[in-house]
């Protein structure tokens, strides 16, 4: 499910947690047809109708979670 959860994540609007409870390793397929268009595509729509298909929801919730925020980068002085 981690695996899941992060291909979700990726692909919609915002972070997807799992709460599940299941364990192991899955084995399903979903064929994906990428748009027209240059660069990547995202699936959510796609993915949403797997999601239903495998018997999971997604519920919206309000949840904490952890975010790294980088405020500058600057090169490393020489010594």
């Amino acid at each position: 499910m981690p695996l899941f959860v992060r291909i979700l994540t990726d692909n919609l609007d915002r972070p997807v947690l799992d709460k599940t409870g299941l364990d192991g390793h899955y084995d399903f397929a979903m064929n994906y047809e990428p748009g027209d268009g240059p660069g990547w595509t995202p699936i959510g729509a796609q993915l949403l109708t797997l999601v239903q298909y495998l018997g999971l929801r997604l519920e919206p919730q309000k949840a904490s979670i952890e975010i790294l925020v980088i405020d500058s980068v600057a090169r490393p002085s020489e010594n």
